[in-house]
């Protein structure tokens, strides 16, 4: 038996039909579909039983979140933990497995090792935070007035850094292919005077930092982040005025005094009276972490804005995606307090979990990484409830420190790099105490200074 492709949740139930306590056992369905096309004179072929292995439960949970999976991350995401899910029935069911599960087991190890080809190749992990002051003051730092000169410049000095940690470290982990190397800014590195670039000036930035260097094989062992970029864009948005901006969704629901109309409703419309709601313009703002890894880039947006994020409240717009002026911001699309609703709630599916090279990473920007802990507004939008498989978490922020937010593994590593002030950098092991100790290291002809921390083994 095998399978070309991580198979659909309906076949998988299927091939599996008899895999039950004390039923079947390999090739128990085959044979069972053998003997029923070989009943004489059979109208239909009748339905397996239902299968009641519940061990099977977290496999099934998987192969139904690859179905729905669009993005090549999201696969790669699942695969990492379907991967992880096998092998815990496997030590749980020793001896052989049946047709089915070998043929899952196959397929999911071919289809992780197509989409990720450098998987096992590294086997510590070295940290490089960049610890540089995102602002002056009440007004945001630049270079220049002109937002893709003022880019431009922060991408050159960001190359400075890159290249100075570089000089800084030993031989080794330097040379060493089996070492990762992260670099990190903090958040709000790229976003100019008024709070946000134009969205084709941030969309440039991974391109400009190749074409400086990061693209050339020479740094094929390096993860950059990049800091966070912020873009905005102005948008209309409606919302309950009743329960607050960000409190409830809204939603179409069919009008009962016409068939072919719709109205908008609360989400937490009651019985009574019938909510406010209303619509208004504003600037959404998308504040994004950017990565780079050889000839990959990813990017994660970070989902919950801050009351200290933005002066006032407030970002200019520019040219090119509105008239100039002054807008208060609103949330990304889907993000928390967004009256968008997101199409996913797990954050494999393209939210703050990636997998690069084999590497489980997730990785959250500031406040997300303290709302998305057990019991705060965010639970189930962040790293933490998926921190079992978790092995390096990254924190790009302005004003967060790690304290006990070790959402990874055990052995596990956790690195933040916070921009505030002069900027600082820290570095965690779960489980491991005491805290390590950085190496500092200048930045000549650029700001800020270097932390170098590791080299850590990758649990």
């Amino acid at each position: 038996m095998r399978y070309d492709d991580i198979p659909r949740l309906s076949n998988w139930k299927a091939d599996t039909a008899l895999l039950t306590s004390g039923v079947g056992g390999p090739g128990a369905r085959v044979a069972a579909l053998a003997a029923r096309f070989e009943t004489p004179a059979m109208p239909q072929a009748p339905s397996l039983p239902p299968r009641r292995d519940t061990a099977l439960v977290p496999i099934d949970d998987l192969v139904e979140l690859y179905e729905k999976a669009w993005s090549p991350m999201a696969k790669r995401n699942v695969l990492h933990d379907l991967k992880s899910a096998l092998d815990d029935w496997s030590r749980a069911h020793p001896g052989p497995k049946p047709a089915a599960l070998e043929a899952l087991v196959e397929v999911t190890d071919r289809k992780s090792r197509e989409a990720s080809p450098g998987a096992g190749r590294y086997t510590q992990v070295y940290c490089v935070g960049w610890k540089v002051g995102c602002n002056y003051g009440t007004t945001y730092f630049r270079h220049s007035p002109d937002d893709r000169t003022d880019m431009e410049t922060k991408c050159g000095e960001m190359m400075q850094a890159i290249n100075a940690a570089r000089g800084a470290m030993p031989p080794v982990p330097r040379d060493d292919p089996t070492v990762l190397k992260i670099f990190m800014a903090p958040e709000f590195f790229f976003r100019g005077q008024n709070g946000a670039y134009s969205p084709d000036v941030v969309s440039d930035i991974v391109g400009r930092m190749r074409s400086l260097g990061t693209g050339s094989a020479a740094w094929n062992d390096w993860l950059f982040v990049f800091g966070t970029a912020v873009a905005a864009i102005e948008a209309q948005v409606t919302f309950c005025r009743t329960c607050g901006f960000g409190r409830s969704k809204i939603r179409q629901e069919p009008d009962p005094t016409g068939k072919l109309k719709t109205i908008q409703k609360c989400s937490r419309q009651g019985p009574g009276p019938a909510h406010d709601i209303v619509t208004g313009w504003g600037a959404e703002v998308q504040n994004v972490a950017l990565l780079q890894k050889g000839s990959a880039a990813h990017m994660v947006v970070k989902e919950y804005v801050s009351g200290i994020d933005y002066t006032g409240n407030q970002v200019t717009l520019h040219p090119g995606t509105a008239q100039q002026k002054v807008m208060p911001t609103l949330p990304p699309s889907g993000g928390a307090g967004s009256p968008i609703e997101s199409k996913f709630d797990d954050e494999r599916m393209g939210g703050c979990l990636l997998t690069v090279d084999g590497i489980r990473i997730g990785l959250e920007i500031c406040l997300d990484h303290s709302l998305g802990q057990p019991g705060a507004p965010m639970t189930g939008r962040a790293a933490g409830p998926l921190s079992a498989n978790t092995q390096v978490l990254l924190i790009p922020s302005f004003g967060m420190k790690i304290g006990t937010g070790l959402y990874c593994m055990d052995g596990g590593i956790a690195f933040n790099v916070d921009g505030q002030v002069g900027g600082t950098s820290e570095v965690r092991i779960k489980g491991i105490a005491p805290n390590p100790v950085a190496v500092s290291a200048g930045v000549p002809g650029a700001r800020g200074s270097l932390d170098l921390w590791g080299p850590f083994p990758l649990p």
